[in-house]
């Protein structure tokens, strides 16, 4: 967990223990790095580590919280799906030390949790119905939020040259090789 205080200390403390993780993620996963070492590297004190939160993988939850809030109160509504999915890849896809930072301590599904909360919110810009309380509901929102993991991951892996029109490609394409899977 994490506990930002709305002020301004408190803030640029997160910003400074965000950073240094980040750095540090990039040599040893974020669930073994030491306390001591992000203190070293951000210059903030131990207790107030802890004050903001509790583990340094809670550090990169918080950076994916604030990703996804970020982008679901810029995205305007008058855009296509379309362009829509591709402000929310690229995006993403712009804080690549973010997702392989997660990926390194197998935390990606994080992504899959922030798409759940704020799928009310993110699916209505897409024009799927949020408001079912159906268990087809329920499975489409998991389903839809474990995709986005899944193909980060997947362009991690292939050394994240795809770019986000292809990665777009890439997802649509699969989802229509699914949906053909029930014909069969």
């Amino acid at each position: 967990m994490y506990h930002i205080a709305n002020d301004p200390r408190a803030k640029k403390s997160a910003a400074l223990i965000a950073k240094s993780v980040l750095a540090l993620s990039q040599e040893t996963p974020a669930d073994r790095l030491a306390i001591a070492s992000i203190q070293r590297a951000s210059s903030v004190s131990r207790s107030t580590f802890y004050r903001l939160f509790d583990t340094p993988v809670d550090v990169l939850l918080w950076q994916i919280d604030q990703l996804f809030d970020k982008f679901a109160r810029q995205v305007p509504q008058k855009k296509t799906r379309k362009d829509i999915l591709f402000s929310f890849f690229y995006a993403i896809m712009e804080h690549a030390d973010l997702l392989v930072a997660l990926e390194k301590c197998n935390r990606l599904d994080a992504l899959a949790q922030c798409h759940q909360r704020y799928f009310q919110q993110m699916g209505s810009l897409f024009g799927i119905p949020t408001n079912h309380a159906d268990g087809g509901q329920e499975y489409l929102i998991d389903i839809m939020s474990y995709l986005l993991p899944v193909a980060i991951s997947t362009w991690i892996h292939r050394g994240q040259s795809d770019t986000p029109e292809e990665v777009y490609r890439y997802f649509w394409q699969s989802l229509r090789t699914i949906a053909k899977l029930d014909s069969l």
